[in-house]
């Protein structure tokens, strides 16, 4: 892409003759640089949105709940609660924000299912069973595990470890996943843009078509940011992410297959 399209495409993606252009006629290569850029810049303050959520609500409900935990000591394959006897359990987490059932802890054999409670957690002698979404238990055999010792303390540590490496620790992995799924929707709307790009004889090779693709997405991923932002949820949007994009592919198809006979100095795509 030349370089003038980095600087304008935040704003001239969304109405600029010239930018599409200059993307399709002047650059080089596939437009991943550019496609990398531009998720670059928009994940980032996603990113920094979850992270500002994730570390408030651990550091106030998170260690909240953490505090109510007692001292667990897995030894040979049993969970024991120390200075706790079979009378005391079952221990209750609650959610200090709204006083819901969060988890149950019964070493003593008295409850052994989250069947007919609100909890999403039971650990008992021997298992741990997690609430799923659809309502299903998963369970997880504590006997095969390796003997430990787990405290409120404990928890809250690593409630802060959390807190202090969480934006560290999916910048890589969330960058690579954003580039892979905008280079997908980048190649769909330029697949789906060859018989149209013929069509309207614009002498277009793919590469050129990707650079392309790249800048009609544009407007669909600050979009996107503005939704993630905003936390808005539409059904179907990666779909309507590429009908955006591929509504500015074929705009600037047309423009770039008529454009010796346009009059110049018309940038706005009508």
């Amino acid at each position: 892409m030349p370089e003038w399209i980095y600087r304008r495409c935040w704003y001239q993606a969304f109405y600029s003759r010239e930018l599409y252009r200059g993307a399709a006629r002047e650059g080089r290569g596939s437009g991943l640089a550019y496609l990398a850029l531009i998720v670059l810049f928009t994940w980032l303050p996603q990113l920094a949105a979850i992270h500002l959520e994730v570390a408030g609500f651990l550091a106030g409900r998170g260690e909240a709940v953490a505090e109510q935990f007692p001292a667990l000591t897995l030894s040979n394959g049993r969970v024991s609660a120390e200075a706790l006897d079979e009378e005391a359990m079952p221990v209750k987490i609650y959610d200090p924000a709204d006083g819901r059932l969060l988890a149950l802890i019964d070493t003593s054999g008295k409850t052994g299912t989250l069947a007919g409670t609100e909890a999403y957690l039971l650990i008992t002698g021997r298992r741990m069973f997690l609430r799923l979404d659809e309502g299903e238990e998963q369970v997880v055999d504590l006997s095969r595990m390796e003997d430990t010792r787990v405290d409120s303390t404990m928890l809250k540590e690593w409630i802060r470890v959390i807190r202090r490496w969480f934006f560290a620790f999916l910048l890589i992995p969330g960058l690579l996943f954003h580039f892979a799924l905008r280079l997908l929707q980048a190649a769909l709307v330029a697949v789906l843009s060859i018989l149209p790009a013929r069509l309207f004889e614009t002498g277009l090779d793919f590469e050129a078509l990707m650079r392309l693709a790249a800048a009609a997405l544009t407007p669909a991923i600050l979009l996107d940011m503005l939704r993630s932002m905003l936390d808005l949820h539409p059904p179907f949007w990666f779909w309507i992410m590429l009908a955006i994009a591929l509504g500015y592919m074929l705009l600037a198809l047309r423009y770039l297959g008529s454009e010796n006979s346009e009059p110049s100095g018309r940038e706005s795509m009508r």
